[in-house]
């Protein structure tokens, strides 16, 4: 095989695709409908949809900002209660359930 049969080959042939047309009209109105959207967006971010109050009352845990709410008014009225130590940190205010690896940890303590 020559470097000129090389050269020849299929593998090195380009397709020349025709120029794309330029379409003003549709630019301009694909921004429009761009800037819309984020200023929509914009809008929903700042100004939420308001919450049902059915959903409030069968899970309000369902709701991220409720919840957030509700913890950190939990924590003001309780959180004397949970120590500053090593052992308990906040989030132990807030299980139902104590963590295996507290569980190990207390009980090697005591041991």
């Amino acid at each position: 095989l020559s470097a000129k049969q090389a050269l020849e080959s299929p593998f090195f042939k380009r397709e020349l695709k025709p120029p794309k047309q330029f379409f003003p009209r549709r630019t301009f109105r694909a921004l429009v409908i761009c800037v819309r959207f984020f200023h929509r967006l914009k809008f929903f971010y700042y100004n939420p949809p308001p919450i049902p109050v059915e959903t409030i009352k069968t899970n309000p845990y369902g709701v991220k900002n409720f919840r957030k709410l509700i913890d950190s008014c939990t924590f003001k009225m309780y959180g004397h209660w949970v120590k500053k130590g090593d052992n308990q940190n906040r989030a132990a205010l807030f299980e139902h359930v104590q963590r295996e690896d507290w569980r190990n940890q207390v009980s090697f303590d005591n041991s």
